[in-house]
């Protein structure tokens, strides 16, 4: 009379352990990819928020001299809690918004820690033909705007 066994071999347990692996791996790297691109969609956003900020300033004020961060936080035309507008990007970098003393009614943002360059590119297109220029180098990215 044969003896019958139940269960499951080693090979067949391994099969299954591996094949669990290689999905935990894809849904890493997929989580990665999806946290990354929030950043850049926070980054379009925040500085869209900026451009806001800077046309309210240029409402109220009729000029774009001595514009900052800090003091469009104080009067309300940018968020509270971008003080100064020091660790607030996305990648914990800081957002600069300054008047461009060469071009009348244009103003630069630049925003520091920026991962790669390919996020750089990837603001050019976003923002397109309301750029003026842009330019990025080591980690900083310059954003020129004449709105």
């Amino acid at each position: 009379m044969r003896k019958s066994t139940a269960g499951f071999t080693f090979l067949e347990v391994l099969t299954v352990i591996t094949i669990g692996a290689f999905l935990a791996i894809g849904v890493a790297k997929a989580g990665q990819w999806v946290s990354f691109n929030s950043k850049i969609i926070q980054l379009q956003n925040d500085v869209n928020t900026l451009r806001a900020g800077v046309q309210q300033w240029k409402m109220s004020n009729g000029a774009m001299v001595g514009i900052e961060v800090e003091k469009l936080t104080e009067v309300a035309m940018l968020p509270e809690v971008w003080g100064d507008g020091t660790g607030m990007s996305p990648w914990l970098g800081d957002y600069t918004i300054a008047n461009n003393a060469l071009i009348p009614g244009a103003f630069d943002v630049v925003v520091t820690e920026i991962p790669n360059e390919a996020v750089a590119k990837r603001m050019q297109s976003y923002f397109g033909e309301t750029l003026l220029s842009s330019s990025y180098a080591t980690g900083s990215l310059l954003l020129k705007f004449a709105d």
